[in-house]
């Protein structure tokens, strides 16, 4: 079963999402068109703030990807800022398109942290669900 997005078509929510993941919104800032990115904004029990920056498609030149890894960092600084007023409570995760099977391009995942506990409680989550996916064969 898929669910359909604006400007683009993903599988629903893997498992993990639908357990872990609330008020899931899909976003489309100005300042992310030009290299043609949405933002996924998501909260986690004890991580109220969490993101994924997706492309919306696969057609953008090598000159765009090359951009990517610094949009999402500043991106990063920004959301944080913006959430805790501290640029440097963020961690941000990029992923290509071969390491995520329901994704067919660049991705980023940023969490807003303020705490060592929500950053042990994060890595603890991201470990238990890609061990099940491993488990599974995804």
């Amino acid at each position: 079963m898929k669910i359909s997005f604006p400007k683009m078509n993903i599988p629903l929510r893997p498992l993990f999402f639908q357990r872990f993941a609330l008020n899931w919104q899909t976003n489309y800032p100005d300042h992310y068109n030009d290299l043609g990115l949405f933002q996924i904004q998501y909260a986690m029990p004890y991580l109220p703030f969490c993101y994924i920056i997706c492309q919306q498609d696969d057609k953008h030149s090598m000159a765009d990807s090359d951009k990517l890894g610094g949009f999402y960092y500043n991106e990063a600084l920004r959301l944080a800022t913006h959430h805790t007023g501290n640029p440097q409570t963020f961690i941000l995760i990029e992923s290509g398109s071969a390491v995520c099977k329901h994704k067919t391009s660049r991705h980023a995942h940023i969490f807003i942290i303020e705490t060592r506990w929500q950053k042990a409680w994060l890595f603890s989550v991201l470990g238990m669900k890609n061990t099940l996916l491993a488990l599974r064969g995804q």
